[in-house]
């Protein structure tokens, strides 16, 4: 079987139902092929170790329904954080001088605005 390309969810019944070891060697092997073909090092780390996390979850027994609800809550969590880390970095950000907090700042001082196109080169 060609492991580039995820078989229809008819075959993948078929072997869950008929051939679980053959559908954990397309596991397995598309699990190597997505690692192989990471380039960054410090993703391809990341993606290990989220496999490694998955076989240990997969080696504590539990039934296949309760697996998907396990791993569906993990990616929910995932999913908080990147929410929250993405808020983070559309939050405006807040200077000193625009709290009111002005201790230790240096005084304004106001600028004359020339623009361009009365700007001339000095001779």
């Amino acid at each position: 079987m060609n492991a580039s390309a995820l078989p229809n969810f008819d075959r993948l019944l078929d072997l869950a139902r008929n051939s679980p070891e053959e559908l954990e060697r397309l596991r397995l092997e598309m699990t190597n092929q997505i690692l192989d073909s990471t380039p960054d090092q410090g993703v391809r780390l990341r993606l290990e170790q989220l496999a490694f996390r998955i076989d240990a979850e997969r080696r504590r027994g539990r039934t296949p329904l309760s697996l998907c609800l396990h791993y569906s809550n993990l990616m929910h969590r995932q999913l908080g954080v990147l929410n929250q880390e993405l808020h983070k970095l559309l939050q405006p950000v807040v200077l000193p001088c625009q709290t009111g907090d002005n201790h230790n700042q240096p005084a304004r001082t106001s600028a004359k605005i020339i623009p361009f196109s009365r700007y001339q080169k000095p001779a």
